[in-house]
């Protein structure tokens, strides 16, 4: 699929972005702010894991078939993957904000901008945003329809069948 080329290469792109900037900042002599790029680039791993695998469940469906047996499994992966994303961006969002309030002794009398500190704060939350579209366009992709499962006989859970 086109979406996981394209997540794969903003995954390489956002890691790039994040170490680039996070050392860029006045508290990069401040050692959680190693951490806090270290955190969040295992977030941007996440989203690289999920952009292959996006690549290579064009398998499952060929054509108009989808091969729901294969395709099942992938899913419950990119769930998790998606999921696995959000507490570690939490944590790097939660050790930048502590960042911010870094005594000036360790700052050398340098101030964190507020646009700085907004924007760095959107590029880590990046990773977790891009893993949910991920999930929800395959998830779209990769599910059958309720009208399909139903004309052969496997009714998708909570439905009645019939």
């Amino acid at each position: 699929m086109l979406l996981g080329i394209v997540m794969t290469v903003a995954s390489v792109l956002l890691a790039a972005a994040i170490i680039g900037f996070g050392n860029a900042l006045p508290t990069y002599r401040v050692p959680f702010n190693s951490l806090m790029i270290a955190v969040d680039s295992c977030s941007v791993f996440c989203l690289f894991l999920l952009g292959c695998g996006l690549m290579l469940s064009r398998q499952y469906a060929p054509g108009e078939y989808l091969n729901v047996a294969g395709a099942r499994p992938s899913l419950r992966l990119f769930l998790a993957l998606w999921v696995c994303t959000i507490p570690i961006t939490a944590l790097s969002c939660l050790l930048f904000v502590a960042l911010l309030n870094t005594p000036s002794t360790l700052l050398r009398g340098q101030q964190i901008q507020v646009a700085t500190a907004v924007g760095y704060l959107l590029l880590l939350l990046s990773p977790t945003v891009l893993a949910g579209v991920c999930y929800f366009v395959a998830r779209y992709l990769l599910r059958p329809s309720p009208a399909l499962l139903r004309k052969h006989g496997s009714a998708p859970v909570g439905l009645p069948q019939g």
